[in-house]
């Protein structure tokens, strides 16, 4: 079968571990003819740098990536704009997909993408989109207006021959009915997941015993993790302070990420403490072994796909409680919490690290729920393949 990945509404980096880059590498393990077309854009410096310039070319996962050239039309000021491309059209009639999975809902590439699957009636499409109230408020006049007169129409030309329109959390589900006003009919959830290939069960003590040695932390020591992008709404700050207010002896703190430029003196101070280790940036594939060496993942913050990789590895976490983002909590894996502050998260930790049975509850039920975010089982339905 062969499946087209559009990734035009968002950049493209190889080497991440988002949906855009693990929906592709999945269905070409299940024995797919896969293709992503995506534009020359990119805000990232982490991609690999040897694709740089390159219009075509295989990735790592053997997936045969084109790049059209986008420009960026500005209607209403700098910051509301339509990203273009030339010879969408063409470039899907080339590859002759069989089934269409367009990745973000918000380009112009909508059009001639309607327009293809008008027109090849036998094309089974699907999408996906990760614009929540958070990430793409519609609070100001002129956002409402762009909505209303811009994208509402060009959204809507894939109303019809989209099969499902894949909400990656709850909340972005009913963001694609309230605000894109696409049929709740066609809407379902489609979480996003860990890169299950990439985490080695078979090994966990080993990798445990070696991360943990690597970074001065006993067997015995009670291991939280956090990390991603480290900006103030991650509250991960507030978790270091935590942990350094506690003071407790076996309490230890890994932090991963890049951290911003607002950040950094508070980051910075809070690093030098004993219980924490902060460790900078890791890869999409060093992620789960940092995982799997921890005891609780603890997220206080807004939502990163991180969420659904540790959820993924087995691991029990504490997560910032929002609206319709309760996917994440399945009976006893994770505890959310309401109100954060360094006080609360003290609390929280305090009464994990002191009952090592409630622990290991969370662990046995973490472990029986990993499979929900396994991208294996993910890509098989994101295209109905069971």
């Amino acid at each position: 079968m062969r499946i087209l990945h559009i990734v035009l509404a968002c950049f493209y980096v190889e080497g991440l571990g988002y949906q855009e880059n693990l929906l592709p590498k999945y269905h070409k393990l299940l024995g797919n003819d896969v293709t992503i077309l995506t534009s020359d854009f990119s805000n990232s410096s982490l991609g690999d740098p040897k694709y740089a310039g390159l219009r075509e070319y295989d990735n790592d996962d053997s997936i045969h990536v084109m790049k059209l050239e986008r420009n960026e039309l500005h209607l209403f000021g700098k910051e509301l704009f339509l990203n273009r491309y030339k010879g969408v059209y063409q470039a899907i009639d080339r590859v002759k997909p069989d089934v269409i999975f367009v990745h973000g809902l918000t380009s112009a590439a909508d059009i001639p993408i309607a327009r293809y699957l008008r027109k090849h009636k036998g094309v089974k499409a699907y999408a996906d989109q990760h614009a929540d109230y958070f990430n793409s408020p519609v609070d100001t006049a002129k956002q409402r207006a762009f909505m209303r007169l811009i994208w509402r129409p060009i959204i809507g030309t894939l109303k019809k021959p989209v099969k499902i329109f894949w909400g990656t959390t709850p909340w972005r589900c009913r963001y694609m009915e309230e605000v894109y006003r696409l049929p709740s009919e066609k809407i379902d959830l489609l979480v996003m997941g860990a890169d299950t290939r990439k985490i080695d069960f078979a090994h966990r003590a080993q990798i445990r015993s070696r991360v943990r040695s690597e970074l001065g932390l006993a067997e015995d020591d009670f291991v939280v993790i956090s990390g991603g992008k480290i900006d103030r709404t991650k509250n991960i700050h507030l978790l270091m302070q935590a942990v350094k207010n506690l003071n407790a002896d076996k309490l230890k703190l890994i932090v991963f990420g890049s951290v911003t430029e607002d950040m950094k003196d508070a980051v910075d101070a809070l690093s030098a403490d004993r219980h924490i280790r902060n460790i900078g940036w890791l890869r999409a594939s060093e992620v789960y072994d940092y995982f799997l060496a921890a005891d609780l993942g603890f997220f206080p913050g807004t939502h990163s796909v991180l969420w659904e990789q540790a959820c993924g590895c087995g691991l029990p976490c504490v997560f910032k409680e929002w609206d319709g983002m309760r996917h994440i909590s399945n009976g006893g894996n994770a505890i959310l919490l309401k109100d954060v502050t360094a006080e609360s998260a003290a609390s929280v930790l305090k009464s994990l690290y002191t009952d090592p049975e409630r622990v290991r509850k969370m662990k046995r039920r973490a472990m029986a729920f990993k499979d929900e975010f396994s991208y294996e089982e993910i890509a098989k339905r994101a295209i109905e393949m069971k």
